[in-house]
């Protein structure tokens, strides 16, 4: 009976050396995991406030480009502005139009299609200037919807634009007063 108990002392003592042996290792382990938990923090943080600045800087770019180019054309302009925010833990983009107090939440449909135009050419252009990408943009039927009246200030646009940023179009049109006057090279199919 003594040898027995002496056996189960043993296997007892075996077991707890192997215990304080896995409780030494997971303690390690743990304090290793704090120090990577630690690090992922303050790198989660740095990406945070890095994707904050460059969310502020390309919606001053955005609205500062869309801004301009609406004002180039409209004898009463609107102010565009971009803003970042945070829903449903993604990060989506709201846009502003506004003219005096008019906000215009569906431009499409409270604007009308000048503007639109105008406001999608110029994000067009934020694109290429922000991308570094080809300076080469193909526009099809550009200006539309845009009343014929405003067609010389819009070409006027697209010349400064061309002129002043190196920035080539491509332009498929019937409209052929827009065309002349942006001293094009003329291909007639």
């Amino acid at each position: 009976m003594l040898q027995q108990l002496q056996k189960q002392v043993s296997v007892l003592e075996a077991e707890y050396r192997i215990l304080k042996r896995e409780i030494t290792d997971l303690k390690s382990r743990l304090s290793d995991l704090d120090s990577l938990l630690t690090l992922t923090e303050k790198a989660q943080s740095v990406l945070k406030q890095t994707a904050i600045e460059t969310q502020n800087q390309l919606s001053y770019e955005l609205s500062v480009i869309a801004t301009m180019a609406l004002e180039a054309v409209f004898p009463d302009p609107y102010t565009f502005q971009v803003s970042f925010v945070e829903k449903r833990n993604r990060t989506e983009i709201d846009y502003l139009l506004t003219r005096d107090s008019l906000v215009c939440e569906d431009p499409l449909s409270s604007v009308g299609g000048g503007v639109c135009d105008i406001l999608s050419f110029s994000l067009r252009i934020s694109c290429i200037l922000i991308s570094g990408s080809s300076r080469i943009l193909l526009l099809d039927e550009p200006f539309k919807n845009l009343s014929k009246d405003l067609h010389p200030v819009a070409g006027a646009l697209l010349k400064r634009i061309s002129d002043e940023l190196g920035i080539q179009f491509l332009i498929v049109s019937h409209d052929k007063a827009l065309v002349e006057m942006l001293d094009a090279n003329i291909i007639s199919l």
